[in-house]
């Protein structure tokens, strides 16, 4: 890069007060700000791709601050605190940028209010019961989560450890309303004053098309959360065989079969999906999964073998939504069925695949709804990585 492409990038902002920016000019910020990512930048500090929502990073408050310092920017911000019923606050920003010559280039806008289901809600106390955790449950909370549920008593109880380190059923508290709003006064402070100045640096810049802040506030309000397994490798062809892995099919019916033989009880299921295969699976994980997309109008990725007795299933991954003939558009799902589908999630796989085929209905509750889908899902994330590391067997 020559010496008079980088001062025309430093001196960059002052141009937007005397001319349009020209073609090379706009390449050349691009470039300095995708530079600026490979060389300075890092990857979970400043930016950030949000697990299944593609490949575009949002930018983080540290990455915004490196952007602000190259291109030399002075932000500005206007406060205003509004004070509400029972002790809230919402705290609003509006955060304008200026070049150090204080020539006026652009706002973004930002807020953050103790009203907030993750502020204004907290958990109340659990109740530990006396009883041992089943060793019954152990086996099957993967392969059969909700008779693995029904052990312990039905919904609304939980394993956890006692005084003495020994795994007890426990009974959830219910959420209840903080008593002191003021204890987050400064952190919604600190966040309203972040987003607006992440919403100023994107638009002052332009560098929308490289970063988005939409999608970390998704994460942050609980849109988001799971990430789709990796697509395997290409077909394979065997003598025997013929292993197929198809992406972009949705679930047209799901057959259910229960039998016995030699005293042991088993569940068959036959899922037919849009390219005209049933896939066969004795596997209650993927039957349940099978079940939710159909429900869900759900695209998913499906891997299977042909063998001497038709095709088995060997994976089933959701994918993403799209709008079937037999989902409304306008249908909200309830807070109930959507926490019900989640609860049912017997590992971190399956509850990461469940989270991302909720994204849609998720998105059309109303603010308290969608962070208390967060809470759940981080609580039942914590409960399973719990159980992997301390289960006995």
């Amino acid at each position: 890069m020559n010496e008079l492409t980088r001062r025309e990038m430093n001196d960059l902002p002052e141009s937007y007060e005397e001319k349009p920016l020209t073609i090379t000019e706009l390449k050349d910020q691009v470039n300095l700000i995708q530079q600026v990512m490979r060389e300075v930048m890092k990857d979970g500090e400043h930016f950030g791709v949000i697990p299944g929502c593609g490949d575009k990073p949002a930018l983080l408050k540290p990455g915004a601050e490196k952007l602000i310092f190259t291109f030399r920017l002075v932000p500005d911000p206007i406060e205003e605190i509004i004070e509400l019923p029972n002790g809230h606050r919402e705290y609003r920003y509006k955060i304008k940028m200026y070049t150090r010559h204080g020539v006026y280039l652009g706002a973004g806008v930002g807020s953050c209010t103790t009203m907030e289901s993750k502020y204004r809600y907290r958990t109340g106390p659990i109740t530990l019961t006396s009883m041992p955790v089943p060793k019954e449950y152990w086996n099957l909370r993967k392969s059969n989560p909700s008779e693995a549920q029904k052990l312990l008593g039905g919904k609304g109880y939980i394993t956890k450890k006692d005084d003495d380190g020994q795994w007890v059923i426990a009974i959830a508290g219910e959420k209840i309303e903080h008593d002191n709003p003021a204890d987050h006064y400064n952190t919604c402070q600190k966040i309203g004053k972040k987003r607006a100045l992440i919403d100023a640096c994107l638009t002052v810049t332009a560098a929308s098309d490289i970063f988005t802040q939409d999608i970390e506030e998704m994460a942050a309000d609980g849109l988001i959360g799971g990430q789709t397994k990796e697509i395997k490798s290409q077909p394979q062809r065997r003598s025997e065989t013929k292993k197929e892995n198809e992406a972009s099919l949705t679930i047209k019916d799901v057959s259910i079969k229960t039998g016995k033989k030699n005293d042991k009880e088993w569940t068959k299921y036959d899922i037919t999906a849009s390219n005209g295969i049933i896939y066969s699976t004795f596997s209650d994980t993927f039957g349940t999964r099978a079940q939710n997309a159909l429900q869900a109008g759900a695209i998913v990725s499906i891997e299977g073998v042909e063998g001497k007795y038709g095709w088995e299933l060997k994976d089933l991954q959701v994918m993403e939504f799209y709008k079937s003939e037999t989902t409304e558009a306008n249908e909200v799902w309830s807070l109930e069925k959507i926490s019900d589908i989640l609860t049912s999630s017997a590992s971190l796989d399956i509850l990461k695949a469940n989270w991302k085929s909720l994204i849609q209905h998720i998105g059309k509750l109303d603010g308290p709804g969608k962070a208390e889908c967060q809470k759940i899902y981080n609580e039942i994330e914590k409960n399973i990585k719990e159980i992997d590391d301390e289960r006995p067997f």
